[in-house]
């Protein structure tokens, strides 16, 4: 049985890392864009941010929500959905975490990079934070049910034909 587990906790690893290293990068955006870029006054990136900011909201996160929630779930290959709820759960906390880091960088550049929990708190309480969180376990459920789905049937034909 703890071998199981481990392989479990292995295959959510491996599952799971694509979201993780889109979910880092995610995270350096939001420290350049809020903290880095305005207080080396980098007029220009400021542009460039409130572009991506505009395409991030409607197109970015439900389109990569469901793109990785299809690689989690080709990847995991899990017979049972309550796995694929629970990996979707994960990435929920996820973007909640970042949003709260998101609002501790967009305010040390006002507090001489002291931070309290409060700007942690105002970074989740961002409806930027919930709709990132909603979207990205939305999409990522999304895809993992059109991913598990496509696995199903291919199993059907398989067994099918033997």
């Amino acid at each position: 049985k703890n071998r199981k587990k481990g392989t479990i906790v292995k295959k959510f690893i491996y599952a799971i890392t694509p979201f993780c290293i889109y979910s880092f990068f995610v995270l350096l955006f939001y420290y350049v864009a809020d903290y880095l870029a305005p207080t080396h006054n980098m007029e220009l990136a400021g542009y460039l941010f409130a572009l991506f900011y505009i395409f991030n909201f409607p197109i970015v996160v439900p389109v990569l929500g469901f793109i990785f929630g299809k690689i989690t779930q080709k990847r995991f290959a899990s017979k049972k959905l309550i796995h694929s709820l629970w990996l979707a759960v994960f990435t929920f906390v996820v973007m909640f975490i970042i949003g709260g880091l998101n609002g501790i960088f967009s305010q040390m550049q006002f507090r001489s990079h002291q931070t309290t929990i409060d700007d942690f708190i105002f970074g989740i309480s961002h409806p930027d934070t919930h709709y990132f969180a909603i979207c990205t376990f939305c999409s990522f459920f999304l895809g993992e049910l059109h991913e598990y789905f496509i696995l199903k049937k291919k199993q059907k034909e398989e067994d099918g034909i033997k």
